[in-house]
Order: structure tokens, then C-alpha cells, then sequence
């Protein structure tokens, strides 16, 4: 139904049966959590804040249990940090392999497809991780 109702706000019926029918498959698949090698270009555009898409927030501690071994340091990864317009508390930083948030200094890792990538999560893990 939200879907449905963005969709009618952008643009009435057609938008909105398009939104509703695009929403209804995306939550029937039984989506799970996964680190891969790499998501590709697509996980690592830069993701839009918009009301028709559901962007997730996972914690860090979460993403580490997914990768296949907890060992091994990641390279530094070249990474643009910016505020978001909307709550300049919100840093959102993008990097090569996809873009975590900072929240009031706790990091999240951002997907839509529930893929993580495996260096993002270790680049947003060695900045998330307590400096001594």
C-alpha cells in the first residue's frame, strides 16, 4: 500500500501500479542477509533517499559474523565522506565497494539487496573498530 501511494503521488495510476507490483516482489522473495566477493556496480552506486525505496541499515558486529573468516586486516579503501542534507548527524561514505552510515559515531553498512560486499565490511569494520 505505500508503495502504491508513492507511486500515485509521483505520477497517479500506472506509477503506482508499476511501484505496488515492483514492491509485492521484492518482499514475497525470501531475502537473506549474505557477504559476497564483490556485489558489483550496481550495490556500489551511490544510493537515493526516496519513499518508494527500502534502503537497510546493518551494524557492523553483524556484517563481521557474515564474512567467511574474521582474520586479515583490509587494505585502506578511498572513501568520500558527506553529510546528508536531510540530518547533517547522518555521514554517509562511499567507497568503491558499495557506502556505509555513520549515526552519532555508530557505523552501518547500507543495501537494498541484502549482498554485502566482503571489503565493504571490512573497510567499514576498521573504521567502526575502538581506537585504543
Amino acid at each position: 500500500m505505500h508503495a502504491f501511494g508513492a507511486g500515485w503521488r509521483r505520477g497517479g495510476l500506472l506509477p503506482a501500479l508499476r511501484e505496488a507490483y515492483d514492491a509485492y516482489g521484492y518482499y514475497r522473495d525470501r531475502l537473506s542477509l549474505s557477504a559476497v566477493p564483490d556485489a558489483g556496480a550496481e550495490s556500489a552506486a551511490p544510493f537515493g533517499l526516496n519513499p518508494w525505496t527500502c534502503v537497510r541499515l546493518v551494524p557492523v558486529d553483524i556484517a563481521e559474523g557474515l564474512l567467511p573468516d574474521r582474520s586479515g586486516a583490509s587494505a585502506p579503501v578511498s572513501a568520500r565522506p558527506r553529510s546528508l542534507t536531510a540530518d547533517p548527524g547522518i555521514q554517509r561514505v562511499d567507497t568503491p565497494s558499495g557506502q556505509y552510515v555513520r549515526i552519532e559515531g555508530e557505523t552501518f553498512l547500507v543495501t537494498v539487496d541484502y549482498a554485502l560486499p566482503e571489503e565493504l565490511i571490512r573497510g567499514a569494520a576498521s573504521v567502526a573498530a575502538p581506537r585504543a
